[in-house]
């Protein structure tokens, strides 16, 4: 499958929300990042079908989404940031309810794997009004995989959940990314620079980088920094800039901030990372230089 963004926009009355994006995505997984009103769930709700964008077209495998309706649907699965569920069905009708709207005939055994694909087997006949917010997300994510979807895009999919749990559904996409099409958003930054094979940064509705995260980490080498400090002058240091964070050890503290130039003489460049990546583009400003 492949799925082609060609000049999309949107706006909120006057509030720009997209710029015109042109964006394509084949097999592979996709980590959407970027700030609160970026655009990540605009973009997601246009990929949908659930807004239409003011202008440009999306297109899968050639064809424009709006014209090809059901027979694209039929093909996506989707887990909106505030998945909505009837409170007094169980776990497991809430499955067999979205089943029927899918359209899946005798769905009990995928149900099931499922369910235990989740961690929630044991709790499949508690209504879901009992359930916490993270199994409420663990249930969002199993009924996206409903119909072994071409296309699964997912906004938020870790939040509410323990690192434990983010670790389980870290594993779930990696079983069953190959040969679909994921797009996820998050602000956990680690989630995408474990599963992700491309990054797409979002910034004031435009696409300031899209590449591996590998390329993105080559992008800023040399602009990250670890240097070895006191308290009080770390301390200092940290409330002054966005782009800077402390390491602290049992016998050592370091700063570790991401600039263009040393923040110090003594300070060593570090091997980036993809949060480097982030601070670096979505964070800057002042005498730290100026985000690209």
């Amino acid at each position: 499958m492949k799925l082609e963004c060609k000049g999309i926009s949107k706006a909120y009355g006057k509030k720009q929300a997209l710029a015109p994006l042109e964006l394509t995505f084949t097999e592979g997984i996709y980590g959407l990042l970027g700030p609160n009103g970026a655009g990540k769930t605009t973009l997601m709700h246009l990929l949908v079908g659930l807004l239409a964008p003011d202008s440009g077209e999306i297109l899968a495998d050639g064809m424009e989404i709006g014209k090809l309706g059901a027979t694209y649907r039929a093909k996506l699965g989707f887990l909106p940031q505030e998945p909505g569920f009837y409170p007094g069905f169980t776990g497991e009708e809430i499955l067999r309810y979205f089943a029927k709207l899918k359209g899946i005939h005798q769905p009990q055994k995928k149900i099931a794997t499922l369910l235990e694909l989740v961690n929630l087997t044991d709790d499949r006949k508690k209504k879901v009004g009992q359930y916490s917010g993270g199994m409420k997300r663990r249930l969002g994510i199993a009924t996206a995989l409903l119909g072994d979807p071409a296309l699964l895009i997912l906004d938020e999919p870790t939040a509410g959940l323990d690192p434990k749990e983010r670790m389980r559904f870290r594993n779930i996409i990696g079983q069953i990314g190959f040969g679909k099409i994921v797009i996820l958003a998050t602000h956990i930054v680690s989630d995408v620079e474990c599963i992700s094979d491309h990054c797409i940064l979002l910034k004031e509705g435009h696409c300031i980088g899209a590449d591996t995260a590998d390329a993105l980490k080559e992008n800023i080498r040399g602009k990250v920094w670890n240097t070895p400090s006191d308290e009080t002058e770390a301390e200092r240091y940290v409330m002054e800039h966005a782009c800077a964070n402390l390491i602290k050890s049992d016998t050592t503290l370091m700063i570790r901030s991401v600039s263009d130039a040393p923040p110090f003489p003594h300070s060593v460049a570090a091997e980036p990372n993809l949060e480097d990546v982030y601070l670096y583009y979505f964070n800057q400003s002042g005498r730290d230089g100026e985000s690209p």
